[in-house]
């Protein structure tokens, strides 16, 4: 769309094909929008490799920088770039620079932006890898652009609470996926096999195909040797396997190449693919070798294996969402995979296509909504999430008389820190206490609550009163807290951004690494993590934590869920029924703390045996396969429990207030 005299310029900077790939969606959808004006800016950081892309993208260049130059240092990058594009933007009247990943063109676009205190959107942020040397120089560039940056698209959850760790603030982060992933969607909706692809594919016609990617600098030197060694004995090993290594241009990662691969029989070394091509090359793959972090985010989508040729990833999502193995550098380990991967039955037969963590292929779409929100409304640091949206906040009480008074005073403050951004509403359900519970919760909650009562006649556990409040709520996100507030209450605002599409449930996890667990029995705490264990063998998710009441609900993937046990072993029955269903739930790291006042009406030794009959139901069920005994049947009236709802002692059963 052209663009109106009340557009907002956007200048985005690229200087890599992986820069390129990730940004052509976002560029292309703010196109559309009479909102924008887009400049774009190459620093050709890679002109050889680069601009095939943007062609095959359809990118329009308005500025070339010019920076690359034979055998260049990042150094040299960095100071060439910061340079022409500072006078670059001397010359424009730029509302926001837009940046990519974690290159040396984005790191020094960011600080040039900087310089002149212009706004910037950093896509892909987030990620760390928690070893500066690793990428290199990629982890530093990274975390120096998180510094620099306005607003934060993170890809995953996961990157969302690495940036709040480092105390950027929330309403400047925003979940968006990745836009790597709308490529690659938008190419498998319309992908032909190219005939420049004929070559490659007659040669290793019949055999599995072993596709090699590589070119990262810590890979460089005696480990690049090593791992090519590898890679060579493996094929002439086996007969069956053909490696197709699409070679970097780079001077270092060609000549070992040529030295270590060159003339083997099977070994195939490529020029560098266009788009089509590589990704017709990995979907064709038997097993993907790869350092590359692109291909981390696409296997998941292709359903092709990973073994990941790293230390360490930034993305261990790719990991957990079982498409890829981490190869590490322990002393031959790749061998050790590579030979497991041929074995009958390995997990290279049984990996598959999976919804991927790092996107569902709407990502442009999104971060240009965000951007359309913030350059029209709040580029000066005005509050940026719309104000208004329904939570409902669950919590099941049973003689919890003593702690009331304590309860009321701190969902008063939690009241306070969500109503920025959210429209709260609490929903107490009494699940036949026989203390004054019942009494004192209608006659003493503050007027500000816009709050329901419901009692039950008979107890139903703490599972059942979580579903009773679900049931009641009206609003799609639900969350449940305990009563005795062991979990900080105040959490919820960082757990219910997590609910973001794609994702049924956030549940707290004190097990996690950056978790905690404070004054809880040693004995308790053993229990909890042999369970975590059981249950994490048993489900798709692999988490820290299954049993914990504290999380966050889509109501709509609730409702059919046929959970057998109420008490406190529902909890976890709720958490794996999601997982059987094919739901995707995520973790919030957050501090468990022992009860203070009163006593845990937990009954160990039938939560045990509840525990262990529950493991057999998940097994039995994985064993039938039969998803509809996995998804319940819609509840009916008949199936509900007794319940009274009051406004006062009276049980009318009317809302309390509002």
């Amino acid at each position: 769309m052209e663009s109106t005299l009340n557009s907002k310029t956007i200048v985005t900077l690229f200087g890599t094909r992986p820069e390129v790939i990730k940004l052509a969606p976002v560029i292309h959808e703010l196109e559309k929008r009479s909102a924008f004006r887009t400049i774009n800016v190459t620093s050709a950081q890679h002109r050889e490799l680069l601009y095939p892309f943007v062609d095959f993208f359809r990118i329009r260049i308005d500025h070339d920088l010019h920076v690359m130059q034979e055998d260049q240092s990042p150094s040299q990058v960095f100071s060439r770039t910061l340079s022409e594009f500072g006078a670059c933007l001397d010359r424009l009247s730029a509302d926001l620079v837009l940046i990519q990943g974690d290159t040396t063109t984005a790191a020094a676009g960011a600080l040039a932006a900087f310089y002149r205190k212009i706004p910037v959107g950093h896509v892909e942020a987030g990620l760390r890898s928690g070893d500066v040397t690793s990428p290199f120089p990629e982890e530093i560039n990274r975390r120096l652009i998180t510094r620099l940056a306005t607003f934060h698209f993170a890809p995953t959850p996961g990157n969302r609470m690495r940036l709040l760790e480092e105390a950027i603030p929330e309403d400047r982060i925003f979940v968006t996926g990745n836009p790597g992933v709308d490529a690659l969607e938008q190419w498998l909706a319309k992908s032909r096999p190219s005939s420049s692809t004929e070559p490659w594919r007659k040669a290793a016609q019949g055999l599995k195909k072993l596709v090699l990617t590589t070119h990262r600098r810590e890979s460089f030197g005696n480990k690049l040797a090593e791992n090519l060694c590898v890679l060579r004995d493996f094929v002439t090993r086996h007969r069956d396997v053909a490696l197709l290594f699409p070679v970097h241009a780079n001077p270092e990662v060609q000549a070992r190449a040529k030295e270590i691969l060159g003339g083997i029989p099977r070994i195939h070394l490529l020029s560098p693919l266009g788009y089509a091509e590589f990704m017709q090359l990995l979907s064709e793959s038997w097993l993907i070798v790869s350092d590359s972090g692109g291909v981390q985010e696409e296997v998941p989508t292709l359903g092709k294996a990973l073994l990941v040729l790293r230390d360490v990833t930034e993305r261990p999502e790719v990991i957990e969402c079982g498409s890829a193995r981490l190869v590490g550098n322990q002393v031959g380990h790749l061998e050790e995979l590579l030979e497991e991967a041929l074995k009958g039955g390995s997990w290279v037969e049984k990996t598959k296509p999976v919804s991927n963590p790092f996107g569902q292929g709407n990502s442009a779409a999104q971060i240009a909504d965000v951007l359309e929100g913030l350059m029209f409304s709040s580029l000066r640091g005005e509050r940026t999430v719309p104000a208004g949206v329904p939570v409902t906040i669950v919590v099941p009480c049973y003689n919890e008389e003593p702690m009331l008074p304590h309860l009321s005073e701190t969902l008063q403050s939690v009241q306070r820190a969500l109503e920025t951004h959210y429209r709260i509403k609490f929903i107490f359900v009494d699940d036949a206490s026989t203390d004054q519970t019942y009494r004192l919760l209608c006659e003493t909650l503050p007027p500000a609550f816009d709050a329901q009562i419901i009692r039950h006649e008979r107890n139903q556990g703490v599972a059942g009163a979580i579903l009773t409040g679900i049931r009641n709520a009206e609003s799609e996100i639900v969350c449940s807290i305990d009563a005795d507030c062991t979990y900080d209450p105040h959490e919820l605002g960082k757990m219910i951004p997590l609910l973001t599409e794609g994702v049924d449930m956030v549940t707290a996890s004190p097990f996690h690494p950056l978790g905690h667990v404070q004054n809880v029995p040693g004995w308790r705490r053993g229990l909890s993590r042999v369970s975590s264990w059981l249950y994490r063998r048993a489900l798709n998710q692999k988490l820290y934590t299954y049993t914990s009441c504290f999380r966050v609900y889509r109501r709509s993937k609730m409702m059919g869920l046929d959970v057998k046990d109420q008490g406190f072993s529902g909890i976890a029955e709720m958490l794996a029924l999601l997982d059987l269903a094919g739901s995707r739930i995520v973790e919030h790291p957050s501090t468990l703390r022992s009860r203070w006042i009163g006593r845990s009406k937990m009954q160990v030794s039938r939560q045990i045996f509840r525990h262990w009959r529950l493991l057999g139901r998940i097994v039995w069920l994985r064993a039938v396969k039969k998803p509809d005994r996995v998804r319940a049947r819609k509840l009916t009236t008949s199936t509900r429990p007794l319940l009274t709802t009051a406004s006062r002692p009276s049980s009318e059963g009317k809302r309390i207030r509002g």
